[in-house]
């Protein structure tokens, strides 16, 4: 089969691939103005940039559109990360959240999310990255650490699975290839009610105002729909 555009930001290759684009144009970001800015797309690098910390309250986040919703039961999605600064003077969390969502950015990352993901979790004492998902839930209300302690600053390959309706994985890494790392899998018959993704998301945790904060960028993101494997 040939590769076709179902929409002008994505390119589809037959009828299982999307690859996201980096044009300002392409992504919706929440609030649209800030200052300072939080999240922003970096054309130039095929790549958005995203500052992790909790001093605004509301909505703060970026989403891509992918134009059409992915199979409830099996899909793949791969991307670089890119962790460039981890500071926290502070025992209070933040979080920063990737992945498939069923709302966009105008959602707040602790909102009705129905996602599944990855998150980031910094503080004083806490360096984690997270298996995420919820059903109309905020973005970090179901996780589970992935490795021990590993977030740290670096280049990082992230892979998520939807391995069938009621479970999936998040595999991080340091490969480029996506193998090695650590990889959680969970399995929840509450997974099943995660259906409708048509958003790739990138959100920030609010809250009372404190310094801790990470800053990075996210690349080569591709969605892989109707496959387990590549």
């Amino acid at each position: 089969m040939s590769n076709f555009v179902i929409n002008p930001y994505i390119l589809v290759v037959g009828d299982q691939t999307y690859i996201l684009t980096y044009a300002s144009s392409d992504w919706a970001i929440e609030p649209s103005d800030p200052d300072p800015p939080y999240h922003l797309t970096d054309e130039g690098n095929s790549e958005i940039d995203f500052k992790c910390m909790r001093n605004v309250a509301g909505s703060r986040g970026m989403s891509y559109d992918l134009g059409a919703t992915v199979s409830n039961e099996k899909w793949l999605m791969r991307f670089q990360l890119d962790i460039d600064t981890l500071f926290a003077d502070s025992g209070g969390g933040i979080y920063e959240n990737f992945g498939l969502n069923k709302v966009d950015s105008s959602v707040a990352e602790n909102g009705a999310n129905t996602y599944l993901g990855l998150g980031l979790n910094h503080s004083s004492s806490e360096n984690f990255f997270w298996l995420s998902w919820g059903v109309d839930q905020g973005n970090h209300s179901n996780k589970t650490e992935i490795g021990t302690n590993m977030l740290a600053t670096g280049t990082w390959y992230v892979e998520i699975i939807r391995l069938s309706t009621t479970s999936f994985s998040v595999r991080v890494t340091d490969q480029s290839d996506y193998t090695g790392g650590s990889v959680v899998t969970d399995t929840d018959s509450n997974i099943a009610n995660v259906q409708d993704l048509g958003y790739f998301t990138d959100k920030t945790s609010s809250g009372s105002e404190i310094n801790n904060y990470i800053q990075g960028s996210c690349n080569n993101i591709k969605v892989y729909d109707n496959v387990t494997s590549i």
